[in-house]
Formats: structure tokens, sequence, C-alpha cells
């Protein structure tokens, strides 16, 4: 009974994986599309390169390399020959290594993730009362902050490239949420499924074991986990020669031409480790497609097959992982499973769309790129299956109903996708606002710029005005949003006080320098008063000013500090991390919050001894400057000590 209940199983989940036929892309037409949606827009936005890949009915349809791969000599892409690095569409590798690892019985993601580490490398509860299981790693649900700038920095490692082992042990995050719950995105994650897949594999280490099970059946010859050789590095062999070769440069538009940058080495290898050809990745999705079978030879079976298209999350988020698959709502009504990635100097993307029997990869060497290839297989399927489907020409009309209920929405919210301590908090936790426009509108701003949403379906559910993906919001017993998952469900966004707005931040700045300024011009003023007639400063009154003029001198110097700080371009170089303006930009704020203290002090004594006027502008001027500092304090802008 069991062999043929088994055999029906497998008939059932090839019959799904073998799609129903759909219309054929016109190759010609398919051509002339992509050259022209990337081709002529690498130009206009100076991306070096880019490859792609389109797979349909069992082959490759389209296989195409645009601009350059390296410079000096130039060296134009190849889609057959030019490896590009994947950054986190490599997790889509590190999945399937996990998913074998279930199949043959040697992990069960309901037990504790702790089950399968050694004393030194389980996680402690801090606080929490439910463990992290291995469900919780696919679908992102581990509760960990995010601390993944500082974990992609060189420095956080000695300077060498770390082993799996080692980079658990060194750049565990914290828990800081039930496990199970709200998505957020984790780079962790895949690195603890690295490791429980190599647990009784036989492999000696990562890279070889995504090289015997699933790039050498597929006969993926160009695709490597392994990277240049760096000093002290742990992961055995580096990346063949004629692959490094092949690789694309790190390529970066300097205003005339493009520049050589140094190669960026990926710290959390299972994460975005992975670089690949187009033709390689063209294999995958052929097998992706086809129940994990490519040429005669499985990389997965049935159960895998089941998984990869069953979603692990509820709700009416358009994403929902379906076992560490992204899923893609396109037009149409269509769905795609696969995985984006982007790095400073890298941008990707892979997905599948089983009832199409279509397959899109693109990659970039430059992460400006990343919208082209995030994107493309949305427009592809617009421009070829869906032309009437709402888009940015044709968004949907807004409703002007939801204006009555606007206070339920509009407001700050801040991700849970960010360091929860130290200077990490306040670089990584960039608000988003709520709002809703006239036309009926729900406007969610991020980045700069406003993407409309209009209601679908019950309470709390919104759809793209220009798109399929949905957006999921979870209302309080008072009907009012408490949070809300993006479309991916790569991060859960929880509604915070006003004080957190960038325009109140940007506001206190500019109030505080203001402030800052007119303390300064009146102490210059004093000064040169009393130089002129010879008087001793020795007031309380004084006593005030020198230290809210210290204070202001520290804030100016802070501000400027913050400035001059760039943290992405300091990590992806590998200079010292966190970069020292913005060590100095938390000290220097310490000794302003000292400054105030101290000046508050002395108001007991300024008071009496000041005139009316004088002691209220004294004090109007010392309120900014404190409201700011509260703010960063809040965020761990005062911690210059640690990350």
């Amino acid at each position: 009974m069991r062999t043929v209940l088994g055999q029906l199983c497998l008939l059932l989940v090839l019959g799904l994986a073998r799609p129903a036929t759909a219309e054929p892309l016109p190759t010609d037409k398919l051509a002339a599309y992509l050259d022209q949606r990337l081709g002529a827009e690498l130009q206009k936005q100076h991306v070096a390169g880019a490859t792609v890949a389109v797979v349909q009915g069992g082959r490759i349809v389209a296989l195409r390399g645009y601009g350059l791969a390296g410079v000096a000599p130039d060296r134009p892409v190849d889609p057959e020959r030019t490896l590009f690095g994947l950054a986190s569409t490599s997790k889509v590798f590190t999945w399937l290594t996990l998913l074998r690892a279930v199949e043959a019985g040697r992990v069960d993601l309901q037990r504790p993730v702790n089950d399968y580490l050694p004393p030194e490398l389980r996680i402690p509860d801090q606080g929490q009362t439910e463990p992290i299981r291995g469900v919780d790693l696919l679908r992102h649900t581990t509760g960990f902050e995010d601390r993944d700038v500082l974990l992609l920095s060189t420095q956080a490692f000695g300077g060498h490239q770390p082993s799996v082992p080692e980079y658990l042990a060194a750049g565990r995050p914290d828990r800081v949420r039930p496990a199970g719950r709200d998505p957020s995105y984790s780079n962790y994650a895949p690195n603890l499924a690295a490791y429980m897949a190599l647990q009784g594999s036989g492999a000696p280490d990562f890279p070889t074991l995504v090289e015997r099970d699933l790039l050498a059946p597929l006969g993926m010859g160009s695709t490597t986990f392994r990277e240049p050789a760096m000093p002290g590095s742990h992961l055995g062999a580096p990346m063949r020669d004629d692959l490094q070769e092949r690789r694309t440069q790190n390529l970066q538009w300097d205003g005339t031409g493009f520049r050589a940058h140094a190669y960026e080495h990926m710290m959390d290898g299972p994460a975005s480790g992975a670089s690949a050809t187009a033709a390689d990745m063209a294999r995958l999705m052929l097998a992706l497609l086809h129940g994990g079978e490519l040429d005669g030879q499985r990389i997965y079976g049935p159960k895998t097959a089941q998984a990869l298209r069953t979603p692990l999350l509820d709700g009416a988020q358009s994403n929902r992982w379906a076992h560490g698959l992204m899923m893609y709502a396109l037009p149409g009504g269509h769905t795609g499973y696969g995985h984006d990635g982007g790095i400073t100097t890298a941008a990707s993307t892979m997905v599948v769309v089983p009832d199409l029997d279509l397959g899109v990869f693109a990659a970039v060497n430059g992460r400006e790129g990343g919208p082209l290839v995030w994107t493309l297989t949305t427009d592809l399927v617009r421009e070829f299956y869906a032309p009437d489907a709402p888009g940015p020409t044709q968004p949907r009309p807004g409703n002007k109903a939801l204006l009555d209920v606007a206070d339920r929405y509009t407001g700050t919210y801040l991700t849970v996708r960010r360091p929860h301590h130290g200077l990490g908090e306040l670089v990584m936790s960039t608000p988003m606002t709520v709002s809703v426009d006239p036309a009926g509108y729900l406007l969610v701003r991020s980045g700069g710029r406003d993407r409309r949403w209009v209601p679908a379906g019950p309470p709390g559910a919104f759809v793209d005005a220009e798109g399929e993906e949905v957006l999921a919001f979870r209302l309080g017993p008072d009907g009012r949003a408490v949070s809300f998952r993006d479309p991916l469900a790569t991060r859960t966004l929880e509604r915070v006080s006003p004080l957190y707005a960038m325009p109140v931040l940007i506001g206190l700045a500019a109030a505080s320098v203001l402030c800052a300024l007119g303390v300064l011009g009146a102490g210059a003023v004093r000064w040169w008063r009393r130089s002129r007639a010879a008087v001793s400063a020795s007031s309380p009154v004084a006593g005030f000013d020198r230290l809210q003029g210290l204070a202001a001198v520290l804030l100016l110097a802070a501000l400027a500090s913050a400035v001059a700080s760039d943290a992405t371009a300091d990590q992806a170089s590998g200079a010292p991390f966190p970069p020292l303006p913005l060590r100095l930009f938390a000290l220097l704020n310490c000794g302003v919050v000292l400054a105030l203290l101290l000046g508050a002090g002395q108001l007991p004594r300024m008071w009496p001894a000041a005139g009316r006027w004088s002691r209220m502008l004294r004090l109007l001027a010392w309120v900014p400057p404190a409201l700011l500092m509260l703010r960063f304090a809040v965020m761990g802008g005062l911690s210059f000590w640690h990350w």
C-alpha cells in the first residue's frame, strides 16, 4: 500500500512540476525586448555589464550578455563564460542542500536548530520561550536582529574569510523577537542551514557539498561558492584560476569611464557567496521547473519539489516563503518562485514561473542596475502574457472611501530588520511613512519615493496600484494598524511615534544647527564686548554660556562627522568598520550630552542672574539640541564603543 501511495504522490508532484502548455515566447521579439530593456538601459544608468538567460519548454530561448565584464583590457560579457556574483540569489543553493538533508532524514524542520549545533554554537534563549526551528530558517521568522552590515566586513573576522562555523560563532545576532511570528530577512539563517546540511553529509565544507550534490549533477561547471584566496582563509581550496579570470570585475563609473575596484569578498558565503554564468543558471532553472531533474540527473525528490511550491507563511502578503524561495505575484495572476540578490557590487534575480514553464535569470556587476534586473520577470510577463494588466501606464484607480478610515493606517513605521543596539541601530533605522492622498491611494514612502496601493479584500489588505503585489497590515483591537509586512515578507514594520519620522529628525537637526550657530554668534559678541571693557566673565550666566558654547561646538562637529561617514562604502572597501567618522560622531554626541547636562545643572544659578528675555533665549537654544540628543540616544547614536 505504501508503495502504491508513494507512486501516486510522485506522479502528483511530477504532474505539478510539469507545467501546463503556455504560448511560447517569440524568440525574435524576446531578443529585441531584452536588448532594449537591458542593453540600452545599461548605458543610461552607467552600469558596466549584464547577463540574462530565459528558459521555456525545456530549453534555453535567450542567452545574452551586455557591456563590460572587465577593463584594462576591455572584456565583454559572455553569457556562457562570464561569472557574475549572485549575492542573495545564492541562497537558492543553500536551501536546496537543507531540503536534501530533510529528504535524507538527517534534518527534521520541526526540531529546534540547537539540536544540530555543538554547544559552542548553540543559540541562547535571551528571554524567548519558543526555540528557533528549522522551518523558521526557511521562512525568515527566527526573531534575530539584523547585523548584516558589520558581518559583511572583513574586519569582523580579522581580515580573512571565515568558515561556516567561524561565521556562526563570531556573528551571532541577538534574539529580539519570538521565533515563528514576524518575518525579518536574515543572512545568518542560511549559515545555520548550511551547517545543518553539512552534518552527516561527508563533505568537508559547504562549497564542496554544493559542488558534489548540486553543481556536478546539473553540469554547472562555471558556478562556485569559492572565492579568490584571502590570507588566513579557512574555506579550503580557493576559486579556480580559470573561473577567477572569467569573473566580472568590480566596475564603478567615475564620471568618464568604468574603473576596476577591489574584489568584494563575501563573509557569509552560504547567504551570498556564489558566482555563476547565465548559462549555468539556465540549467538550474530547467531543473527547478521539472521536479529537480535535468538530463537524467535528479538533484532532489518529490517531497522537495512539492515544498518548493508550498508557502510557509499565512496571510495576504505576496511572498509567503515557499521553503526558502520568494513567491512573486506576477501580472495576469501568475506566480513566480525564486530569489533576488543585491550587494554593493552586484545584483541578480532568478525566477521560475511554473504555469508558463518559464524561467528568467539576470545579473549586473553593479548594484545601481538592481532595479533593471529585479523587475525584469514582472515586466517580461506583462509584456508577453498580460499586456492589459495594471502597470505604470495603466494603474488601478484609487478608492476615496479610504479617506474615511485613513487614520487606521497613516503614521510612521520602523522595520524590525535592524540592529537593536549600538551605532548600527541608528544607521539602519530608516523609518517609512504611510499616508493617504486625496485620490484614495495609500502611499508608502521609502527611499524618497511614494508607492501607491489600493484597498483589496478584507480591512488591512492592499494591492499595488501598478502591479499584483499585496501589502498586509495587522490591525489591533481598536481597528488601527499595528504593523505591516512588506510585499516580499522580508521585513515587518511596526508603528512608532512620529518622533521617529525623518522630517522630524531633519527638523530637529536643522533647529539644533541654528541654535548652535546662534549660541556661538552671541558668545562671540559677548566676548568682544568684555574684551573691550576688560570685564571678567565669572558670573553664573557666563558659566552657563561656556557650557552651552562647548555643546554647540561639539554638536556641529558631530553633525559634520555624520555627513562625512559613508558606512556602506567603507564596508565594501574593506576599511575599518564601523568607519572612524561614525565612531567620532557618537563620541562627540556623548560630549554634547555631557555639556548639556552640566549646563542644566547651572540653570538654578543662571536663572535669577540673567534678565527675563536673556534667560528665555538661552533656554530655547538649549531645548532643540537636547531633544536631538535624546533622539540619537534612543536609537544607539551614543554607542561609540560598539556597532
